[in-house]
């Protein structure tokens, strides 16, 4: 199964999604379909500013403009539990600091008075 990622962006953000969220769904996307054997247009997904605004043709979509429904849903589901769990801990430590993510991997930096969990 297909779905437009444009649209489903979009849609996502118009339902309260934080753009900062959708836009690391983007991103992900981007690596994903960069070097896959899937000719997917990926070249609007590319820009810096992604517009969430913009209008997105809904029908008669491009073929280039589909992606797989369950790549598009396996980066919802871990970009929602990253930062569900980023948001948690925020709400622990005041603060986090974040040094680096791969995929659904990410290592933090949190730190507490004199103590620092890492």
């Amino acid at each position: 199964m297909k779905i437009n990622f444009a649209g489903a962006l979009q849609r996502l953000v118009k339902q309260g999604m934080q753009p900062l969220v959708a836009d690391q769904i983007r991103k992900e996307l981007v690596i994903t379909y960069r070097n896959a054997n899937d000719k997917i247009d990926i070249f609007s997904l590319q820009d810096p500013d992604y517009d969430y605004t913009e209008p997105v043709q809904m029908e008669n979509v491009d073929l280039t403009q589909l992606c797989s429904a369950s790549v598009f849903a396996e980066k919802l589901w871990n970009v929602r539990n990253l930062y569900g769990t980023i948001k948690e801990i925020c709400r622990a430590f005041g603060s986090i600091e974040v040094l680096e993510q791969y995929g659904n991997y990410m290592r933090l930096r949190v730190s507490r008075q004199d103590k620092t969990i890492g």
